[in-house]
């Protein structure tokens, strides 16, 4: 009887330690700044169009190892269209890779005693990310 009163108790605990976690925050941009566009964050098919040219140009520059020009891309087309969640998650994914390539960098900088290119890497990592 102990035993299932306590656990009880842990599972209630649990429960409301879970509810009481913030949700995670979704990586959201803001509508992009064009006059086409009608209402709020519905994009227009120009812009629709412009944002696919955009994706798979950034798709392309990613499999020849430009990332940062890819992220630039990707990073146009989820303002274009800021509700596709495939162009978000790339873009999320191409940031993530270019704060830890600037990171591996940043390290082997410090390994040889660079400073100021080791500092320079972490730089770029934290302007690309400044969450993390």
């Amino acid at each position: 009887m102990r035993w299932r009163y306590l656990s009880l108790v842990i599972c209630g605990l649990s429960v409301a330690a879970v509810g009481a976690d913030p949700p995670q925050s979704v990586l959201k941009l803001p509508c992009a700044p064009t006059v086409s566009s009608t209402s709020g964050c519905e994009p227009s098919k120009a812009d629709l169009k412009k944002a696919k040219q955009a994706f798979s140009k950034g798709v392309k520059l990613e499999k020849s190892k430009h990332l940062d020009e890819a992220y630039q891309e990707f990073d146009s087309a989820a303002r274009l269209s800021p509700k596709n969640l495939d162009y978000l998650t790339v873009l999320a994914m191409t940031r993530q890779q270019l704060v830890y390539d600037h990171l591996q960098r940043g390290n082997d900088d410090l390994l040889m005693s660079k400073n100021v290119a080791a500092q320079a890497e972490f730089h770029n990592a934290l302007t690309l990310d400044p969450e993390n």
